[in-house]
């Protein structure tokens, strides 16, 4: 529960925590809904989060593609930080 951001901070968790920089583009929430709000906390279903090796990105993407899903490379790991920015904004 609690949308892409608390997923994001929860795979950082652990004996050895590893930071990422994600960069999201914002999606379109309910009305009065900021974009941030609504691309971060969102739960609504349909999102899977994985974390790939630099080098199976191509075909992780390949395979996805070609079963019909839509996937997108939204950031790296690596550091001791969390940083996720929205449409080009710190979020």
């Amino acid at each position: 529960e609690g949308g892409l951001a608390v997923a994001l901070a929860e795979a950082t968790f652990g004996d050895e925590g590893v930071g990422a920089t994600v960069a999201l583009q914002g999606v379109t929430g309910p009305a009065g809904v900021p974009v941030e709000h609504a691309t971060l906390f969102s739960e609504s279903a349909g999102r899977v989060l994985l974390g790939v090796s630099p080098a199976d990105v191509g075909t992780v993407l390949e395979r996805a593609a070609a079963a019909g899903v839509d996937a997108t490379v939204i950031g790296t790991t690596g550091g001791a930080t969390l940083t996720i920015t929205v449409d080009g904004r710190n979020a």
